[in-house]
């Protein structure tokens, strides 16, 4: 008996009638053609540490990856995060640029600014600034939600800022394509 009850036959499973030849329903299996878009990581950089997010293969969904502690060589550092950024196969990464809410660059983002310079150096993929605006305070929020400790959000804020950071970036990369409007890059 099936899910459907007794006596009844499930409605997905149609057999053909008997009048078309067997050539009319070729059961070999055919290759599926899913567009895969890029894998894409991004950095939310700080002068302790740096945050890491990465997508999923198809560039909709950003996760937390981890927290790498910053050395006193920022060009040792640039170097291992675009190992990183090669290993989770990246083919764009995204680094959170400081804009104070007035819309300025100010100190942290001349910092950040010359991290990236670095990355840009060493990577073979293109490198992306996007507004890290309120990401941090939109990560505490959230590790709040979860009830996370005071101790466990100081280790997790940096890598959920990034994911936030990502997430912007993947959503208006979205709206672009479904737009029509030409993506940057």
């Amino acid at each position: 008996m099936g899910l459907w009850g007794p006596g009844h036959r499930d409605p997905t499973r149609v057999s053909p009638p008997h009048s078309y030849p067997s050539e009319f329903f070729n059961t070999t299996p055919r290759p599926v053609c899913i567009p895969i878009r890029m894998k894409i990581i991004a950095f939310d950089v700080g002068t302790v540490r740096v945050g890491v997010a990465g997508s999923d293969p198809l560039g909709t969904v950003a996760s937390p990856l981890q927290v790498i502690t910053r050395s006193d060589d920022p060009d040792e550092d640039a170097r291992r995060l675009v190992d990183l950024a090669r290993l989770h196969g990246a083919e764009r990464i995204v680094v959170g640029m400081p804009i104070s809410l007035r819309g300025r660059r100010e100190l942290a983002a001349e910092h950040v600014q010359a991290f990236v310079d670095l990355l840009v150096e060493h990577a073979d993929v293109p490198v992306v600034l996007w507004d890290e605006r309120m990401t941090t305070a939109i990560a505490e929020r959230v590790l709040i939600q979860a009830n996370m400790s005071r101790e466990g959000r100081r280790e997790k804020i940096d890598q959920v800022a990034a994911a936030v950071i990502l997430q912007s970036y993947l959503d208006s990369q979205a709206n672009t394509r479904d737009s029509g409007e030409p993506q940057s890059q």
